[in-house]
């Protein structure tokens, strides 16, 4: 059977979508040029014809799909026969490369273990490892050889994890999102993901954890990746933080109780479990959770700086709080355990509220000393959206301020705004 790439896949989904496409809907769509299209359906075509289908039809600036085809395109997409015909991109192998280092980390895994793998010669092979170390750098994560070891990943284990997490977020963020990760699956395991998904759902029920469906599918990706790597000892993990209040939760229950059913016991896993899930589920300001005290003062801190950087006062203060809290509660445990977040509409919030987001960037700013670290770009937007649906949702008013300005008589930098507030009469020094 004939071969098919990530474009020409790609273009299959376009065409199963509308049969009916002109070329330069195809070509903004892919991010293709024509000739790249016209490729594409070419390389589609050969299957068709090998099924004895009806090839797509090529117009002038047009591509016609037939209804029969359509038809068997959806059932070959269906199936894992698609799996055996794909050709993986220089981008997907370089994913693969360190899907297999992870997935693998206590076996020998030598260079002829790759070539076998991704089917490719040994010189793009080392220049797709070479490409992935480069991006594993900024992580302080390599990618070592030895003889009595073979290939392995060496570094911190959290910043394995977080590179994991976010190449799965990027990916699922897109069309085609867990492809990648089902094609490795089909050709290198034989874990039974239908069971895995079956248990997180069930577990997730019974804890009565609210989580929407993409998270659910990035979760169970997750696990089914690092179910390896779950009872490793990680000492450092379990040193740096506090976890009083953690074992009191539900997130923690449902944890140690997932993972009882994959015959680990590993207390690292079960908080690293934990904090996963905190950072994924929707807080609930009125339910008295255990580290309800610790996020609601937060919220207070965050919403009382918000109002006065911006001048802005909620008439249902109470209402816009709880409403701040559902969603900063999982940004907390995020920036706590250094979870990654993949924000797709980043650029389009600071375009589109580029004052709000420079408020909310400052409002922030006292925050990250709690986690030695600055919040992330994407964060920071996703909060300015959630400002700026409680200003949209409920009612606000403008305060008026005099603001007065103390210089440095010597011409230094040492200058003070001090705000006065007509509503509150307080007087704030920033």
């Amino acid at each position: 059977m004939a071969s098919i790439d990530q474009r020409t896949f790609q273009l299959i989904e376009k065409m199963i979508e509308r049969p009916f496409n002109t070329a330069q809907h195809l070509m903004k769509q892919l991010s293709l040029s024509k000739s790249q299209v016209e490729y594409a359906v070419s390389k589609a075509n050969v299957l068709l014809q090998e099924a004895g289908k009806t090839p797509i039809e090529i117009g002038l600036n047009n591509f016609i799909l037939a209804e029969s085809s359509r038809n068997y395109f959806l059932d070959f997409l269906s199936k894992e026969d698609v799996f055996s015909v794909y050709e993986l991109s220089g981008e997907e192998r370089k994913k693969y490369i360190f899907l297999m280092t992870l997935y693998y980390h206590e076996e020998y895994l030598s260079i002829n273990h790759f070539l076998d793998a991704l089917q490719v010669g040994k010189t793009t092979l080392i220049s797709d490892m070479k490409k992935l170390e480069g991006e594993l750098q900024r992580l302080h994560i390599e990618i070592s050889y030895s003889r009595k070891e073979g290939y392995r990943l060496q570094g911190d284990e959290a910043e394995i994890r977080y590179y994991l997490m976010r190449i799965i977020f990027e990916d699922f963020s897109k069309n085609n999102a867990h492809f990648l990760y089902d094609y490795f699956l089909y050709r290198e395991s034989t874990v039974d993901k239908k069971r895995i998904f079956a248990v997180v759902e069930s577990e997730l029920n019974h804890y009565h954890i609210n989580i929407v469906e993409n998270r659910m599918n990035e979760f169970c990706y997750m696990l089914v990746f690092l179910l390896p790597r779950l009872n490793k000892t990680w000492a450092e993990f379990y040193q740096n933080y506090s976890f009083q209040t953690f074992f009191e939760t539900k997130e923690y229950q449902f944890s140690t109780s997932l993972l009882a059913q994959f015959q680990i016991e590993n207390k690292y896993a079960k908080l690293y479990v934990c904090g996963w899930m905190l950072g994924m589920a929707m807080g609930d300001a009125k339910q008295n959770s255990p580290d309800y005290s610790i996020i609601d003062e937060l919220v207070d801190r965050i919403f009382e700086r918000f109002e006065l950087l911006s001048g802005i006062r909620f008439k249902d203060e109470r209402a816009a709080k709880q409403q701040l809290y559902s969603h900063f509660r999982p940004v907390y445990y995020r920036l706590f355990f250094h979870l990654p977040i993949v924000n797709v509409l980043h650029k389009k919030i600071v375009q589109e509220f580029p004052d709000m987001y420079q408020i909310v960037q400052e409002t922030m700013k006292p925050i990250e000393v709690l986690f030695g670290t600055e919040i992330p770009n994407e964060e920071v937007s996703f909060l300015t959206l959630h400002f700026a649906s409680l200003i949209d949702e409920y009612d606000e008013y403008q305060v008026q301020q005099k603001i007065g300005v103390i210089v440095c008589p010597n011409g230094g930098y040492d200058t003070l705004f001090l705000t006065i507030s007509y509503v509150t009469g307080r007087n704030e020094l920033y």
